[in-house]
């Protein structure tokens, strides 16, 4: 795993309880399941443990059905309900946060706060921040918005360092960001990642960036961020 959007544990845990899954509740005449499963523990070079598991929910997809009459005309006959099922991975560092794999699949902090009997709120990360103290990184782009001149709001992209272009470093300065693309020295490796305003993160390089990595490039260089 080495994308996702980061959500805050919030208060004490007792650790992962899936005994409560799955889940079963009836909406519009169809049985719908929630459900959430782990998977072996990982521990990274720290001592840390990782969880990781999958969660799934199914949801109820309305659509009009239709019709054609032996004369050629439509006509709509009523509507069809059917069962959806999304299913997401996701990542648990104890006590402190969690990452599901894509903004679209937050319905797994609601999952798992139930499973912890905890609180989980998306992360807010603080860019501006971020950028401060990795004076020494190259910024390949920038998403910028709050902008006093014109245009107010769009994305920035550069071969070197953005905020070190003539073209764009007035405007970034002078503006609030809400994404970040961003390249580091980490351990051992070039990291090239995506960072965005409302906690989500994605790595693109190494390719071969393995989930203890991931955690571990969290933990250093990204949740200290986490509002």
């Amino acid at each position: 795993m080495k994308k996702g959007s980061i959500g805050k544990v919030l208060g004490d845990t007792n650790g992962i309880d899936t005994s409560t899954y799955p889940i079963t509740e009836t909406r519009s005449g169809l049985e719908l399941l929630r459900t959430l499963s782990l998977r072996d523990a990982e521990t990274d070079l720290r001592g840390n443990t990782v969880r990781v598991g999958e969660g799934g929910r199914q949801e109820v997809a309305k659509e009009k059905s239709y019709d054609i009459e032996p004369d050629g005309t439509i006509v709509s006959d009523g509507e069809r309900k059917e069962k959806i099922t999304d299913v997401a991975d996701f990542l648990y560092v104890d006590g402190q946060y969690t990452v599901t794999e894509s903004t679209k699949k937050e319905f797994i902090f609601s999952l798992l706060a139930k499973a912890l009997d905890a609180e989980i709120s998306n992360a807010d990360l603080n860019l501006e921040r971020f950028i401060q103290d990795h004076q020494e990184a190259r910024f390949w782009m920038a998403g910028y918005y709050n902008h006093s001149g014109e245009p107010t709001s769009g994305d920035g992209y550069a071969e070197g360092d953005l905020f070190e272009s003539e073209e764009f470093r007035e405007v970034f300065e002078e503006s609030d960001k809400n994404r970040i693309g961003v390249e580091f020295e980490f351990e051992t490796d070039l990291v090239k990642l995506l960072l965005t305003e409302g906690g989500y993160v994605q790595v693109y390089r190494p390719s071969d960036f393995d989930t203890l990595q991931f955690k571990r490039l969290v933990d250093d260089e990204i949740y200290p961020y986490a509002e």
